[in-house]
């Protein structure tokens, strides 16, 4: 019982440290998201392909390479497959969530001015 108690926690500190995981299951995928987000870890997932779709929903940040299924299970869409376009996927998102704030501020002003 010890055995496997050290084993699991040593495959937990393995989970924590590591950055990148390829080749997984589906389920694999479901339980390591799963897993981190328990860790109070933010989750990015890269996919190009059906078996991905469970997975960018999941993650805190999907992004697909692909114009095919998964690219309507993510949030984010690239067609550059470099994984450099993370990176600036990501920027893309958060500048336009950034214009949507701006957009919605300035909605509630002009709102709050006509009922003056």
């Amino acid at each position: 019982l010890e055995e496997t108690t050290t084993l699991a926690n040593t495959y937990r500190q393995i989970l924590l440290k590591a950055r990148v995981f390829a080749r997984m299951k589906p389920e694999q995928k479901a339980q390591l998201i799963e897993f981190l987000q328990g860790q109070n870890r933010k989750v990015c997932m890269t996919g190009d392909g059906a078996n991905d779709c469970a997975a960018l929903k999941q993650a805190d940040i999907g992004i697909s390479f692909s114009e095919a299924d998964a690219s309507f299970s993510a949030p984010f869409s690239s067609l550059d497959t470099s994984i450099a376009a993370v990176k600036y996927t990501i920027l893309e998102g958060r500048a336009a969530l950034m214009n949507n704030v701006e957009v919605f501020k300035y909605t509630v002003i002009m709102l709050s001015l006509i009922h003056i």
